[in-house]
């Protein structure tokens, strides 16, 4: 079982310095690219300031992550929208449509190539106009 290390840093320096039989020296020595840094080790303000800094990097991160999520959120939602209206439009012209054709007589609806049961076919989207002079022309596909 490990033993838990102590609270204080400096209690953990003296275990190191304790536990290892090489003096620091020359491990400090064998490490030139490191500068030395004399901090106390009962000074905590290193310590909180490091803290600090290390609590402001995490949320910097997950400001941004929350911003990349609520812009796709967004994108999505206007996507959404945009498609809600469109078939609103297109359903509000198919009913503009219906009540046009509605009020025409048999003989003008002939005129213009239809029978008064394509207007049912059509104000319901069930066929096209274009589709439907094709079946005028060449039949119903079996």
């Amino acid at each position: 079982m490990t033993s838990q290390p102590p609270l204080f840093p400096h209690l953990v320096a003296a275990k190191w310095m304790h536990d290892v039989p090489t003096p620091v020296s020359v491990v400090a020595r064998d490490l030139p690219h490191l500068r030395p840094v004399t901090i106390d080790p009962t000074d905590y303000e290193h310590y909180l300031a490091r803290g600090r800094k290390m609590r402001a990097q995490a949320a910097g991160r997950l400001a941004r992550a929350l911003s990349t999520m609520l812009g796709q959120a967004l994108d999505a939602l206007r996507a959404s929208i945009s498609r809600i209206l469109q078939r609103a439009h297109t359903r509000r012209q198919r009913q503009k449509t219906a009540t046009a054709l509605s009020h025409l007589s048999p003989h003008i609806l002939r005129d213009i190539g239809l029978v008064p049961a394509d207007v049912s076919l059509l104000t319901h989207g069930r066929v096209t106009v274009s589709e439907l002079a094709q079946v005028r022309h060449t039949g119903w596909a079996h």
